[in-house]
């Protein structure tokens, strides 16, 4: 990005450079999905920089490139179980963000003691944009959350693990958030018998599903993942299309196997 933005002051990031971007990325055959991301980075540093250094800067609307999106293939829910009985309390808590509240691994990454309400059963994060979203702090989420025995306000939910040697002694990172679960989350995966390509934002992809599939409307399932709009909550009816696929090929094969296996009376 620093290449083709350049030394552009930041009040100059307007819809007019937007488009400029867009085509020069293009031009440097890079795929809209990436490009999207991009975007998506600067207009959070431009909402930082209103919010926290008070700059007078007019919000940039990003006008996303169309991009063909993979199904992924999601944890059934007696998978999501499995793979939170075998994990530790520190990694159980963090899936079970992922998951019962649908939240993105960036937004659970910087949630601090301070953004939980164990009193009103919510917990706030920073979503993509730069915005507060505020979710429901379910009982499975809540009883996790206090087994990490809660820190002060500003401390980081989940710090980072790292370990370092200072004067010959071994320490902690400090107040460092987690950078990334991906090892981790693919030996828990393992440990629970789970066959699949395990990854973060698969357990997002998960709870999606999960409700939509329990007939829970698409406007409660975008206010539970942050969508501005419910578009891009209406790719999970794709994901469900695919179960319903899955489901009725299984419960066909019985039925076939029942006929054979039946003795005629």
């Amino acid at each position: 990005m620093v290449k083709i933005i350049g030394d552009v002051p930041i009040s100059h990031f307007d819809d007019d450079w937007q488009t400029r971007y867009k085509t020069r990325r293009q031009a440097e055959h890079v795929c809209n999905k990436t490009i999207n991301n991009e975007l998506f980075d600067i207009t959070g540093f431009l909402n930082w920089c209103r919010d926290e250094k008070k700059y007078n800067l007019e919000p940039v609307a990003i006008k996303k490139l169309k991009h063909n999106r993979p199904i992924p293939i999601i944890l059934s829910p007696a998978e999501i179980i499995a793979l939170v009985n075998v994990a530790q309390p520190y990694y159980k808590a963090l899936y079970l963000c992922l998951y019962t509240i649908g939240w993105r691994f960036a937004e659970v990454q910087y949630l601090t003691w301070g953004d939980i309400d164990f009193e009103n059963n919510t917990l706030r994060t920073r979503q993509k944009g730069g915005s507060w979203k505020v979710s429901v702090l379910n009982d499975w989420l809540k009883n996790a959350l206090l087994m990490l025995k809660p820190g002060k306000g500003g401390e980081y939910v989940f710090k980072s693990p790292k370990i370092i040697v200072k004067n010959g002694k071994r320490e902690t990172l400090g107040n460092k958030p987690v950078v990334t679960i991906k090892h981790m989350l693919n030996s828990d995966a393992k440990r629970a018998g789970i066959v699949k390509h395990v990854y973060p934002h698969l357990l997002r992809h998960s709870i999606a599903t999960h409700l939509l599939s329990k007939n829970v409307n698409l406007r409660t399932i975008q206010l539970l993942l942050g969508h501005a709009t419910t578009e891009p909550t209406e790719f999970y009816t794709h994901v469900v299309t695919n179960d319903i696929k899955t489901a009725t090929e299984d419960m066909f094969k019985n039925m076939e196997n029942n006929i054979h296996t039946t003795s005629p009376k």
